[in-house]
């Protein structure tokens, strides 16, 4: 296990050991996926992918991972045709929101099935509840 597998929670003199929720966040950019560690914090755990194909790798070794981010801005099509795969496959059922520039994606070719789509540049914070909001939704299905 690594150190953000489990978080420890002192409730009136109990401990309560609760497994770190899983987001995975496919960007080549350094950058965001630094910023998308900074928001994210101790909250969950991060799991970063290069591209699709480290990505999926990471789907199938991983346990559940409940919510996916992902930058189409590099690699386009093939990021594309991953959240494609992820949305008509029976065996992923995680959430997808997209972080893209205006002119990568508009309301004419934003893909299906998308929880939401972030233009950059967006306020981390927005992203963040978002996030939030997501990850409590899956905890009541």
């Amino acid at each position: 296990m690594g150190c953000h597998d489990l978080v420890v929670v002192i409730k009136k003199e109990r401990i309560v050991v609760v497994m770190a929720r899983k987001i995975l966040s496919i960007s080549s950019n350094r950058s965001m996926n630094y910023l998308l560690k900074t928001i994210t914090g101790i909250n969950y755990d991060l799991i970063t992918a290069e591209d699709s194909f480290e990505a999926m790798s990471s789907l199938k070794t991983r346990e559940v991972i409940e919510c996916i981010l992902i930058d189409i801005d590099y690699h386009t099509e093939e990021n594309l045709s991953f959240i494609q795969h992820i949305k008509d496959s029976f065996l992923y059922h995680c959430p997808v929101i997209v972080l893209c520039s205006y002119e990568e994606i508009d309301e004419s070719n934003k893909p299906p099935n998308v929880e939401n789509v972030f233009y950059k540049p967006f306020d981390p914070l927005v992203l963040k509840k978002e996030i939030d909001k997501i990850m409590s939704d899956s905890l009541q299905r």
